[in-house]
This record gives structure tokens, C-alpha cells and sequence, in this order.
């Protein structure tokens, strides 16, 4: 399989008294969709990358609105969301080795770090449940 094509505009909060969202700061250019980590040194947050370090893997939420570098944007860090793909229901999307990239589980990699970021509950909805394992698939 290849990772989850996304349509930025059509990314959303499908349950807003469900979801918990906060407003955060883009360390880089971020778009709707795209899985981002929390870099400790600049408290800033970026893209995901399941094959650099356990660190980038360990998604915090879901860019839920665009942003430049140092912009603010709204996070999403649990509840049903509309990822702007077809999902696979009752598949479990992890963090993908392409920078801020969403695949499903059965793609990770020899090398992959795994952050499971929730399961589909319908073909436009996510359960956002994050999960950062800290473990490179062997």
C-alpha cells in the first residue's frame, strides 16, 4: 500500500465537543492532515517522521489548519476527525516515513518507529487515539 492521499481542504473535526484541540506553533510550513511532534529544544512543532528517531515519531496530534514557519495553527490531539482521505474501516493508521505522512499499519518498515494515530470508524472518520511506542520495528 502507499500512504494516505489527503485533501487538505477537506481535512476537519467531525465531533468538536469530542475532539481536544489547542492552538500551537509551526516550526516549519505544516498542512491540514499532516501528523506533528513537539521539538523540545525551540517548543516548536513540526512534521513526523517514523524512520528518523523515536522523537519525530512521537506524534503529538493532527495539524488541523495551515501554517507558515513560526505560525500559530490548531492541533488535534484526540477525537473523530476526517483525515480529507478514504480511510479503510477498522484499519489502524500509523506516522509514515514520509515527513508528515499517514499510512496504514501494515505498511511499517524495518526501521520504522511506530506511532499508532487511531483507528478509521468510518471511510471519512479517524478516532484520533494516539499511541508513540518508542520501538523501531525490527
Amino acid at each position: 500500500m502507499a500512504d494516505l492521499t489527503q485533501t487538505a481542504a477537506n481535512v476537519g473535526l467531525t465531533d468538536t465537543a469530542g475532539s481536544t484541540v489547542a492552538v500551537k506553533q509551526a516550526g516549519e510550513a505544516l498542512t491540514q492532515g499532516q501528523p506533528v511532534y513537539l521539538n523540545t529544544a525551540d517548543s516548536k512543532y513540526y512534521k513526523c517522521d517514523a524512520n528518523v528517531s523515536a522523537v519525530t515519531a512521537a506524534a503529538a496530534g493532527i495539524c488541523m489548519s495551515p501554517a507558515a514557519t513560526d505560525e500559530y495553527f490548531i492541533l488535534c490531539s484526540a477525537g473523530p476527525i476526517d483525515l480529507g482521505g478514504t480511510l479503510a474501516i477498522g484499519t489502524t493508521y500509523i506516522v509514515s516515513a514520509t515527513a508528515g505522512g499517514v499510512a496504514p499499519d501494515a505498511d511499517a518498515a524495518t526501521g520504522w518507529f511506530k506511532t499508532a494515530l487511531g483507528h478509521a470508524i468510518a471511510t471519512d472518520r479517524l478516532e484520533l487515539d494516539i499511541n508513540a511506542s518508542g520501538v523501531a520495528v525490527p
